[in-house]
């Protein structure tokens, strides 16, 4: 398959479906309206059928078969579905980001700085955001520090 059109295909994707498929998807919209329906439901069927044989198959973890890829953080997850994101989506997910690495960048200063005091740098960036995106950082930054947290213990175990 062109790589142009397979790089919009997850790997799961990729794994299931074939030129041959791809082919048939493009020319439903050309068929005639009483056969579209028809043809759309037998090449997902197709699909559901290779599916079904490609896991009889394997008896595996379809992660460990295919994608050779460990996600250890939501950091992780975000950048594998970041390229199926609309503009605005992925608009957003980098704000985040960047003020996620904000947030960690004052909390490092926050650590090395002793006479720190009552002073939160989390509070101050909190505050430069609108409800929204204070709702989204809040979030976000319990995630990151749940994902933290399981990684210090398994560091300790």
């Amino acid at each position: 398959m062109d790589e142009t059109i397979t790089d919009k295909m997850t790997p799961f994707d990729r794994i299931i479906s074939s030129k041959e498929l791809q082919m048939m998807k493009l020319i439903i919209p050309y068929t005639p309206p009483a056969n579209q329906h028809m043809l759309a439901v037998y090449v997902k069927f197709l699909e559901l059928k290779r599916t079904m044989t490609m896991f009889r198959q394997t008896h595996q973890n379809i992660h460990t078969q295919t994608f050779e890829k460990t996600i250890s953080s939501p950091l992780d997850i975000i950048d594998e579905i970041r390229p199926y994101l609309s503009e605005a989506e992925r608009n957003s997910i980098d704000s985040i980001l960047n003020v996620f690495n904000m947030m960690q960048m004052l909390s490092t200063m926050e650590q090395m700085s002793s006479d720190a005091g009552t002073f939160n740098p989390m509070d101050m960036v909190k505050e430069m955001l609108t409800p929204e995106q204070q709702n989204m950082f809040e979030m976000y930054s319990t995630m990151f520090q749940e994902n933290e947290d399981n990684q210090n213990e398994e560091g300790d175990s």
